[in-house]
Formats: C-alpha cells, structure tokens, sequence
C-alpha cells in the first residue's frame, strides 16, 4: 500500500491508543500499530497507521467508543535514524520536566508536507527562559507573555509558560523526537543554571526589510529564491538558512554578514543542537 493510501491517528496517552486498538480489533478494522523507539517512550505513545478508505468506519467506532484521539494525518514514513536522540542523563538531582504530552497533531500550514504539533508541560517552565535566552543563539524572548521562540534547523520552536508549538517536523518519529529534545534541553539547561548567567534581554523576529538591507540585493536566485526579498522573508520566519546564499560568505560581502549577525545572531544557527554541548 502506497504510504499516500494511508492515514495516521495520533493519541496523548499509551492507554488511549491501546484501548483505540483493542475497539478497532474487536470490530475487525485492519490497521498497524507505529511505536515509538524505547528511548522516546517518556514522550511519545503509539500511534495506529490505516488506510484511508478504513477512515469512516474509525471515525464511527472512535465516535460510538468515545475513543480520544489528538489528530488524523496523512502517513509519512520516517527517514532511517529519524528518532536518533542522546538523550540528557541527569546527575542524582530529580527532573526539573518530567512529562510532555501531545494534545494536537495537524499538517503544517506552511508546508502540508511537514506536521506542527502543541504538547503541554506537566508544570510551568517559564522561570527557566532566562537560562534558555542565554544558550540559545538568536533566541526570541519576550518576557512579558512569557513565550521564547528558536529555530531548530528548519523546525520553529516556541516554548510558552506549560505548553509547546513546533512547525515543519519532518512526520511523527521526527516529532516525538524534538519533544524529547525539547524536554532534554529545559532539564539539562535547569541543572545546569548555576554555571549560567541568565538573560532577560527581550529579543524579537526579525522583520523580512531589515535582513533584506544587509543582504547582496542582487536577485540571483543562487539561494533558489526568486529575489533577494523573497529569501529575506524566509529568513525572517526561520525557513531558511543564511548559509544558502553563497555570496554572504565572500570577501565582498564580509561586512555586510557581519552586520547582519550583529542585529540578528540566530540567522546562521545551523546546529539542530543550539546552545547544547
């Protein structure tokens, strides 16, 4: 079956996908149960993978069972590795974060290739920005609300008080990857806050006309934009790298990057890892 031919229901809790699957079993509904790796099991649960012409009579066992479910998407396979993670080993002290859950699963907006997800914290982390907004290059902290946003590669992160929003993940394994990584980097950063110097500097996107100025202006789509501007925008919402365009790192244009990066240091993030050793 093509993986176009099936859809994946995502669920909160592991009892909630066991009971779905012992209700879809009795009925005699086919499907395939997708678990997590063994190391993502703090975060994640099963997931049950069916083919979309099974989804209408799902949907009425899920109705007539009452059946909890956090969101219906279209099935992506995971790359090789795609849950590859170390994960933070803490030393003796109990977890600042013990548990992230998914409440909502749907694809991106921006990309309907890529999935966006929100999961809740099992406390409020915000007293831990202050630590984040120093590691994290080019983070967007707004103390205020409180909210802090960072890209992970091509992933966009924002962490509010007790809950999580992640755009662009590659598919499901991909997703309960980045919560564990999300929760590994508030504990580890948590434990570690007495050898950080906490910053409550408010940093906020940059806007598309001001990464434009600093830019080469030449529109010579060799960053496969078709202008300059269309780049700057795509800089402005995390999407895309500065490193994509080649010229930004030649001797002419030196001056110009360095001027960039001043205002807006998180442009040339490339780790997945930012502010992690």
């Amino acid at each position: 079956m093509a993986p176009n031919d099936q859809v994946l229901i995502v669920y909160p809790r592991e009892e909630d996908a066991l009971l779905a699957m012992e209700k879809f079993q009795a009925r005699s509904i086919s499907f395939d149960p997708v678990r997590p790796p063994e190391h993502l099991r703090d975060v994640a649960s099963p997931a049950v993978r069916v083919a979309r012409d099974e989804l209408g009579a799902i949907l009425d066992v899920s109705k007539k069972e009452r059946l909890l479910h956090v969101g219906i998407v279209d099935w992506r396979p995971p790359a090789d590795g795609a849950g590859n993670l170390d994960r933070f080993q803490p030393r003796g002290e109990p977890l600042f974060l013990e548990t992230v859950q998914l409440t909502f699963v749907a694809a991106c907006m921006a990309d309907d290739t890529k999935l966006r997800f929100i999961a809740q914290f099992d406390r409020d982390i915000a007293e831990v920005f202050p630590y984040l907004n120093a590691r994290i290059k080019g983070a967007m902290y707004n103390p205020a609300v409180p909210t802090l946003g960072f890209p992970l590669a091509y992933r966009m992160i924002t962490l509010y008080g007790t809950r999580l929003a992640v755009g662009k993940t590659d598919e499901i394994v991909d997703s309960w990857r980045t919560m564990a990584w999300v929760k590994d980097l508030v504990n580890e950063t948590w434990q570690n806050r007495a050898s950080i110097e906490p910053c409550t500097e408010q940093r906020e996107r940059p806007q598309p006309l001001e990464i434009y100025k600093r830019l080469p202006r030449t529109n010579c789509r060799d960053c496969g934009e078709p202008s300059c501007m269309a780049f700057a925008a795509r800089l402005a919402r995390g999407e895309a790298r500065l490193a994509s365009c080649p010229h930004m790192y030649t001797a002419p244009y030196e001056g110009m990057r360095a001027a960039l990066l001043a205002l807006f240091p998180g442009l040339e993030a490339e780790s997945e890892n930012p502010g992690r050793s």
